[in-house]
């Protein structure tokens, strides 16, 4: 699941729960043909990821990610969905990349993502409910992309996205958030980006995001 896409969700959320709120009765454990649970994923060590790339002359897109998560679940399923999902993160996580790259005749897409907790359910042709519980007790979430371009021909995207915990949903009927525990974020949650970009021949897109808590519910009535 695109993290960077499920965030982009945050501002519909809050109606899309207060609609899917009304299932609740129907929609919990025993009342699915799926039943998920994921007793929590604990992570005691610290995630680091760091990327490093220089480039000159690329005759076609330059892509570069780094990406670092403590504690991942996620899960596509067929039919009504129960997931149980309980997560916590104890350690510094972070993602970072420097990028030096000049001459790419096509497409640049740069990102770096850092996330103490995700978890993801889709589901196809049934309801969905989720019982949440997601934990970061690092020091400081963080992504930081510090990248140095020349001549790009196509488009250039740039992104650093920070979150503490993310849940994000995308289901078919009805969807609910039942007995939502808690997401709690002890931490700060940084992200930085740092561009010097040259001639560029198509659209610039530069985004720092940073996140404590964040749930995401796509909702529909269609396949």
């Amino acid at each position: 699941m695109n993290i960077r896409k499920a965030i982009l969700g945050v501002a519909a959320a809050a109606a899309l729960l207060s609609t899917g709120s009304a299932y609740a009765g129907a929609l919990g454990p025993g009342n699915h043909l799926n039943d998920l649970r994921n007793g929590w994923q604990i992570n005691w060590a610290t995630v680091y990821s760091h990327l490093n790339a220089t480039g000159w002359i690329i005759g076609g897109d330059f892509r570069a990610n780094s990406t670092a998560i403590g504690n991942n679940f996620t899960a596509s399923t067929e039919g009504s969905t129960f997931l149980q999902n309980q997560q916590m993160q104890l350690a510094d996580v972070g993602a970072s990349l420097k990028v030096d790259v000049h001459k790419v005749k096509g497409d640049v897409d740069i990102s770096a993502v850092g996330v103490c907790n995700n978890a993801g359910l889709t589901t196809a042709g049934g309801y969905g409910s989720v019982y949440n519980d997601q934990r970061c007790g690092t020091v400081d979430p963080f992504a930081v992309a510090d990248v140095k371009l020349g001549f790009v021909g196509g488009d250039t995207t740039i992104a650093a996205t920070a979150i503490a915990n993310n849940l994000s949903m995308d289901v078919t009927n009805g969807a609910a958030v039942l007995n939502q525990k808690q997401q709690v974020n002890v931490a700060g949650t940084y992200a930085r980006v740092t561009a010097d970009i040259g001639a560029t021949v198509g659209n610039v897109d530069v985004s720092a995001t940073a996140v404590g808590n964040n749930i995401t519910i796509n909702q529909r009535f269609t396949p």
